[in-house]
């Protein structure tokens, strides 16, 4: 019996008293498990005992071993080899000023007392810059480490139930990346957490919760919208208000080939929510990573062209995502080559995830305007008559076959009185036209081959209206 009242006071204890970190969008809330006087490198910090408020004031040693306190230890005897050498300088300068002339002393004994004393001068002056360069890089270093190059502290009661450190300087972020093997058709999704520690406070914490916050979005991708012909009110042009930011953008860049080193695996508690145990978090300003999950996968590989927004051709690829992920931003590696900052999107379907990396710039793609245009009126109706269209030309410059997946569009109506009809595809037989307008076809070119499509159509609408497309 008294084994098991031990055993429960013991886990009491311990859930008391164990250090744990919470950091929510660059606020951070610290439990330490046996604070002490010594805060840190940091005059910010708010600390917090059984709910009141210490004050700080800066001291003059560190206590424990941390890379931050070293380089501290480094100042600190610097500084001191610092002010020797320059009070060394000015007793050097005190005594070159005090040589006179004088009836005791010839003037060969004066030069070479002059060139002494200038020798030592010389040299102590040389010392003191170069111990002045080094204080200043270390300074600097420290400054990336924390905001201040002095410790501070608080006085905290013997006798306490709660302490807490509020401040800022712990970075998060969590990414997501991609290893495509061509070979193999096998990718590694990696979802991993990143922490970087510049605020001034050694953690020591046996849990550290993290909170991510969605990073801020880049452009928009290539995705299919309607081409909707429009009533045009009183010779105006009708403003469509645009969709709100979803998660279908993309971007693409460069990323390192490899994956940077992983410390250790953080758990995924609930939705954007982390917790790593048993962490030391030193203040160096460094990233740490931590694995939070990863999976291999199957993906598809297509060249995939938009021509009525972007002629660009651009490598697509089609994977299943293994794991949820906070944002749809990437780090995408191809082999040699890699991407950064790609923004993935779901199929509307939601059975694929695609994402662009990188663009094939051996196959040209173009679009023109038909230049027949014609504007007419009906000649037994009331009724006005546009005959339009476009042309896509493709060339595939390289010396290898290249399959490519075109996705264009012709217009559609919203109103019952403007008709669009007589759609034509020349130059391609086997494609396909949604309600809404999509065209999409797949092309085989050959080496240096040259392919034409031609797409035509009819707008019809009431003689009194205006529209525009």
């Amino acid at each position: 019996m008294k084994k098991i009242v031990l055993f429960i006071c013991l886990c009491f204890f311990l859930s008391v008293f164990a250090s744990e970190l919470r950091i929510y969008n660059d606020k951070c809330v610290y439990y330490p498990d046996s604070p002490k006087s010594f805060v840190g490198f940091n005059s910010n910090v708010v600390v917090f005992c059984d709910n009141y408020k210490l004050p700080l004031f800066k001291g003059n040693k560190v206590e424990g071993v941390s890379p931050l306190k070293k380089l501290f230890g480094k100042y600190k005897d610097l500084s001191f080899n610092f002010a020797k050498v320059s009070e060394k300088k000015a007793i050097l300068e005190k005594a070159v000023n005090s040589l006179k002339v004088s009836g005791s002393m010839d003037l060969a004994k004066i030069f070479e007392k002059s060139d002494y004393f200038a020798s030592k001068l010389a040299t102590v002056k040389k010392e003191e810059r170069d111990l002045n360069d080094k204080v200043s890089a270390l300074v600097s270093e420290i400054n990336r480490m924390a905001p201040s190059v002095y410790p501070y502290y608080c006085n905290i009661p013997k006798k306490f139930n709660s302490i807490k450190y509020q401040f800022k300087g712990i970075d998060t972020k969590i990414s997501n990346k991609v290893f495509f093997d061509v070979n193999s058709k096998r990718a590694k999704v990696l979802k991993q957490l990143t922490l970087k520690n510049s605020s001034g406070i050694d953690i020591k914490a046996d849990k550290i919760y993290v909170l991510n916050i969605y990073s801020r979005r880049y452009f928009f991708p290539i995705d299919f919208r309607p081409w909707v012909v429009r009533e045009r009110v009183f010779g105006t042009r009708k403003m469509v208000a645009r969709k709100p930011a979803n998660e279908t953008y993309n971007m693409v860049g460069d990323i390192p080939a490899e994956p940077s080193p992983v410390e250790k695996q953080a758990v995924q508690t609930e939705s954007r929510v982390y917790m790593l145990e048993n962490v030391n978090l030193f203040s160096d300003g460094l990233e740490k990573n931590f694995k939070i999950k990863e999976g291999i996968v199957g993906f598809e590989k297509h060249l995939v062209v938009y021509p009525y927004t972007d002629v660009r051709v651009y490598n697509e690829y089609k994977f299943k995502l293994p794991f949820e992920v906070d944002s749809h931003y990437w780090e995408v590696s191809v082999g040699k080559k890699s991407f950064s900052n790609v923004k993935g999107m779901f199929d509307k379907d939601k059975k694929f995830y695609r994402i662009f990396a990188g663009i094939d710039y051996s196959v040209l793609v173009s679009r023109k305007k038909d230049l027949n245009f014609k504007e007419e009126k009906g000649f037994f109706s009331k009724k006005k008559v546009v005959k339009d269209g476009y042309e896509l030309v493709f060339k595939n410059i390289s010396d290898k076959a290249k399959d490519l997946n075109v996705v264009d569009r012709v217009p559609v109506s919203v109103k019952e009185d403007i008709v669009v009809r007589d759609v034509v595809i020349n130059g391609i037989n086997d494609y396909k036209l949604g309600k809404k307008g999509k065209l999409s076809f797949n092309l085989h070119l050959k080496p240096g081959e040259v392919k034409k499509v031609k797409v035509t159509f009819v707008i019809e609408y009431p003689e009194n209206q205006k529209i525009w497309y």
